[in-house]
Order: C-alpha cells, then structure tokens, then sequence
C-alpha cells in the first residue's frame, strides 16, 4: 500500500500557509487604507507603502515551494511494498498444477508450461532476463557468461538450469510416448532448481 500520509500533511501545511499570509496582507492592506482625517482640511501626505508584506509573501512562496519539493521528492522516492506469496511458493504451485495435469496434458505443452515457472522463478528471484528469452537465447548467453557479467544465477544453479533447459528443449522434438514419460523427471528437475535457490539465498542471508 502507498502511504498518502506526506501529502496530506503537505496539503495541511500549505493551506495553513497561505491563510496566515492572507490574515497578514490583509492587515497590512487596511493598516495603510485608513484615511487620515484631519480637523485642519490640510492635505497630508499618504506613506510610502511597507516592503514587509511583500517580503512575508515572498518567504512563505518560497518555504511552499521548497516544502512542495521535498515532500514530492520523498514520495517517489518511498518503496512501494508489493504484498503476494513469494515467488517460489507460486512456482511451485504451478507445477503441481502440470504434474495433476501431466496426463491430460500434451508433453510438449507440459514441457514448456514446466519450463515456464522455472523462468518466471528465476527472473523474480535473480532479476535474469531469462523470462524474456527462448532456451536457445539463454544456452547461448551462459556459454559465454560469467557470473557477475551476463549472469546472475550462482555457477552451480546455472548449470542445473542449463541442463533442465536442455531436456525441456529436447522433449518439444521428441517422440510422443517418449515425452510424455519424461515430463514427470521434468517437473522434478524443476523443483530440485527451485530448492537449491531456496537454499542459496539462505545461505547468504547467514554470512
């Protein structure tokens, strides 16, 4: 949820503001209006208008603005919490989802299904663009990457992930009865991926 309260406050300040500058022009204003009556009907000279009311409006205009831009500034600046299960309990529901599936399921749609929430997974939890890339793509990029530079999955899950993408790969191509035998294996080696991620991240949470 955003928090609206610094606008708000904003909000109460300004209008705060802008009534007492207009109580003080107003006051300077009917100070300096009066007429002077005078018993002798001798012409008097009006004083020269005050600055201090102008300078009173200048200030306030300018602590309004400069209030407005930090107020604005810490606003954009807030994390927006986004409230939802973690990505590896959606990844993993999604492939119970095909394993209950798996029969009914044509392989190669398995297959890429299966393949699919081991990417979204991955993406959320090491920001990889691997979501955004073919199988192809992404063997052809770890080929050449290290980590840090063109990776950002750990050595010994890239190579998990590069295997898994592999058969998940070779079983679009494959022979139907073939397949559809291996998906299980499949879905397994996804969940496996998974939990070393989980494993992982513990893992540097305790240094």
């Amino acid at each position: 949820m955003i928090d609206l309260f610094p606008f708000t406050a904003g909000i109460r300040f300004i209008s705060g503001c802008l009534h007492v500058g207009g109580i003080l022009l107003f006051v300077s204003k009917s100070g300096w209006s009066q007429e002077v009556d005078d018993i002798r009907d001798i012409m008097i000279e009006r004083p020269p208008d005050s600055i201090v009311p102008v300078i009173l409006w200048i200030a306030l205009i300018t602590a309004i603005l400069v209030f407005s831009f930090f107020t604005l500034r810490k606003f954009l600046r807030r994390k927006v919490v986004v409230t939802g299960p973690p990505p590896e309990a959606i990844a993993i529901n999604r492939l119970r989802e095909i394993s209950s599936q798996v029969d009914e399921m044509a392989p190669n749609k398995a297959s890429l299904e299966t393949s699919e929430a081991v990417k979204d997974f991955l993406t959320a939890q090491y920001e990889d663009p691997i979501r955004y890339e073919t199988a192809e793509e992404y063997l052809t990029r770890i080929s050449v990457a290290v980590e840090g530079k063109g990776a950002k999955l750990p050595p010994t899950l890239t190579e998990e992930v590069r295997s898994f993408m592999s058969i998940s790969q070779e079983l679009k191509f494959a022979q139907l009865r073939e397949a559809k035998s291996r998906i299980p294996s499949l879905i397994q080696q996804a969940e496996a991926i998974i939990g070393m991620a989980i494993r992982e991240r513990g893992g540097k949470k305790r240094r």
